[in-house]
């Protein structure tokens, strides 16, 4: 009991001294009103969605590539890893740590590289349920959704303050 009240103290600790580190840098300028041409080289799904979305949700105008953009968007590749980070006295997980990958590099209306290839990440924690395999997938995937909302935020960021 007391080892897992030290290991959940210790991962609100990280997790709160986390929250500050991934906001560095994250500044406001504004998309309000821009044109953004988003082109996913790993082809459409949920992270396109999510950047279109949040795009039109700041202001933008998600367009076609070619259609006279402010910016073009190049979503070059996402992924997820997960690590143990506490274990049981029979060394079983009970907590993991999920961190999120986002490449992405930016151009201008004419296809100027303004930032080559960055890489923005988000990490977070959540506990292992070795007992309901279901809820254990449910928190990891409900987790992968927030991380990527996180790192889109970092990325939408750094489109805002490109070339400006």
């Amino acid at each position: 009991m007391r080892r897992l009240r030290a290991v959940t103290v210790l991962l609100l600790t990280a997790l709160v001294a986390g929250c500050g580190w991934h906001l560095r840098g994250a500044g406001s300028a504004s998309l309000d009103g821009k044109s953004i041409a988003v082109v996913p080289d790993m082809g459409e799904g949920d992270l396109a969605r999510s950047v279109r979305r949040e795009l039109s949700r700041l202001g933008a105008t998600p367009v076609k590539k070619g259609a006279g953009a402010y910016r073009l968007l190049t979503l070059v590749d996402e992924g997820v890893s997960r690590k143990t980070i506490a274990t049981d006295n029979r060394g079983r997980a009970t907590a993991y740590e999920l961190t999120y990958r986002l490449t992405f590099s930016i151009a201008d209306g004419e296809g100027q590289t303004l930032l080559d290839r960055q890489t923005v990440t988000a990490d977070g924690t959540y506990q292992a349920q070795p007992l309901d395999t279901l809820a254990e997938q449910s928190q990891r995937d409900r987790l992968t959704r927030d991380l990527r909302e996180e790192a889109v935020t970092l990325m939408l960021s750094r489109l805002a303050r490109a070339g400006s």
